[in-house]
């Protein structure tokens, strides 16, 4: 299994497509006509308006930091979105954000359902517990609040909040063993390609 430790200090810096914010970018899958098959990043917003359209992908988004948000998805209201909790919509419907009370740090999962499966799921670690990981997919582990080790065949990883490791598809399931002081809060993005 390959594992890749991606700490936020080399995320990479985008505009927003709508030219109102920008992203940082922690990895993408792209073809061979540079259309992205996924995308994971974080991204500030800073007030109130409307999301870029992502055509022909679907989106999971969460609240890393500040006091959440409201979103209107194709005038559908979202109710409160808070931190660590995932929400999935159409990146092409028209999508307005209205914050609740400031600025907040999102996480973005942006793919194409045609080509992969995708999903986000949080969880509080404490102490030292262990995750599975499946068999043919890839994995990210988002450090979403706090600071963890990561033993995995035999290497140890130290990641602070919104480092990321990504595990390349392995040929069958393996367990992560995590060490942690206080409460931590983690992110495990999984990715099945169709």
């Amino acid at each position: 299994m390959s594992v890749t430790c991606l700490p936020r200090r080399l995320f990479k810096q985008v505009p927003w497509k709508n030219g109102q914010g920008i992203t940082e970018e922690i990895a993408l899958q792209q073809d061979l006509n540079e259309r992205f098959t996924w995308r994971l990043s974080i991204a500030t917003v800073a007030q109130d308006g409307l999301f870029s359209h992502f055509n022909g992908y679907q989106r999971i988004i969460s609240v890393l930091a500040g006091n959440g948000m409201l979103l209107a998805v194709n005038g559908c209201e979202s109710g409160p979105i808070t931190c660590f909790q995932s929400f999935h919509f159409d990146g092409s419907a028209t999508t307005d954000c209205r914050l609740i009370d400031g600025a907040i740090y999102d996480f973005n999962v942006i793919f194409d359902d045609k080509r992969v499966e995708v999903d986000v799921t949080w969880h509080a670690l404490s102490s030292v517990e262990t995750l599975s990981l499946a068999a043919d997919t890839t994995f990210f582990l988002l450090v979403g609040e706090g600071e963890l080790d990561v033993d995995v065949e035999q290497q140890s990883y130290s990641l602070a909040a919104w480092d990321v490791l990504k595990f390349e598809p392995i040929v069958q399931t393996r367990v992560l063993n995590f060490t942690t002081t206080r409460k931590v809060m983690v992110a495990l993005v999984t990715i099945v390609n169709k």
